[in-house]
């Protein structure tokens, strides 16, 4: 079980995120600013958003929290192809 890494670190919290669907939007939305590729949701309804870092990170596992590494994959189509759906 994770409780600590050195190779993420925290770069945004917000509380009150009513659920952990709504934390990984924030992430997903955080990447292009914050470089978010995980998330770590608490049952107090918090969202901590991390970016990886080489080393000498200081992220620390919230207790009976949700740690999830994020994984965005881009799909390139022609125009052809999307005519086609």
């Amino acid at each position: 079980m994770l409780n600590y890494s050195n190779y993420f670190t925290v770069v945004q919290q917000t509380q009150s995120v009513e659920s952990f669907m709504q934390c990984l939007k924030l992430c997903r939305k955080a990447v292009p600013k914050l470089r978010c590729v995980a998330v770590d949701y608490t049952t107090n309804k918090q969202c901590s958003l991390l970016k990886r870092i080489v080393n000498n990170g200081t992220f620390y596992k919230q207790e009976k929290s949700l740690f999830a590494e994020v994984l965005f994959l881009k799909y390139c189509y022609d125009s052809a192809q999307l005519e086609q759906f």
